[in-house]
């Protein structure tokens, strides 16, 4: 599968000339596909033991890919998509992931939910969690960047979740016990802000933002800076660490009667 949406915006935000580079990367991308498809061995896929090890979830908009989960075993929760998948890396250190179809839950003679769960119990395995101050993410990328250079500005407490490969990172929310190790490191409620499938903010409900305004905040990025490949919700969510309840502002809002000016 090729995100040509993602090529084609591409083509037209840099200069045409581009073309040629950017078919050659398309055609070198289906040249690691086909290395790798011949590298894998039968049982990869096949056997249910093997393929265990490889397990992870991975977090969509259901919405946005109600077709495709027609034919995958997935989890819904206030309307986000939990599917498992498996992961190869190549020998020249690619991640290659594919989905778990019904078809081959049914091969392993494991039942949809026990699937699930076992997605879930190895995804902090494969992929551990990285949680930190968005601070200190903008200082790696300082360091990381020679030309770049990103001054926090002056704002609300924020976080990032992701895992430590910083692909697909915005599954860690749902790893077993996950939502209340934040909230006690934090010692606080929090919104949850769906920057993209990569990774997830995060913002201590004591500092007080406007939930509206973090809503625009969302719907804004989502328009202006991700294709739908990357785009997770254009929900913001909350989690009460009292209640132990995960749900959308919206819900949250209704049922506390919370609300700011």
């Amino acid at each position: 599968m090729i995100d040509l949406d993602g090529l084609y915006e591409r083509f037209c935000e840099e200069s045409g000339s581009l073309l040629e580079k950017i078919t050659r990367g398309i055609a070198e991308g289906v040249v690691r596909e086909i290395r790798w498809k011949e590298s894998m061995q039968d049982d990869f896929y096949l056997d249910y033991e093997t393929a265990r090890k490889r397990l992870f979830i991975r977090v969509s908009d259901a919405e946005l890919n109600r077709k495709m989960l027609e034919d995958l075993p997935h989890r819904v929760i206030e309307g986000l998509a939990l599917t498992c998948h498996l992961f190869f890396v190549s020998e020249d250190r690619h991640l290659y992931t594919t989905a778990v179809t019904r078809s081959l839950c049914g091969d392993y003679g494991i039942s949809e939910e026990e699937l699930m769960e076992e997605a879930l119990r190895n995804s902090p395995k494969v992929f551990p969690p990285r949680f930190q101050p968005l601070e200190e993410r903008i200082r790696e990328l300082e360091g990381e960047a020679e030309v770049i250079r990103i001054s926090p500005q002056p704002g609300p407490k924020l976080y990032e979740l992701t895992n430590r490969e910083q692909i697909n990172g915005a599954s860690a929310l749902f790893y077993p016990g996950m939502m209340e190790e934040i909230a006690h490191r934090l010692e606080d409620s929090y919104f949850i802000l769906p920057s993209s499938v990569h990774e997830v903010m995060i913002l201590p409900e004591g500092e007080g933002a406007d939930p509206g305004i973090l809503k625009e905040i969302v719907r804004g990025a989502n328009m202006q800076c991700l294709g739908d490949g990357d785009r997770l919700s254009d929900n913001v969510f909350h989690y009460d660490m009292k209640a132990k309840r995960f749900e959308t502002v919206d819900d949250w809002q209704q049922r506390t009667g919370y609300y700011l000016n």
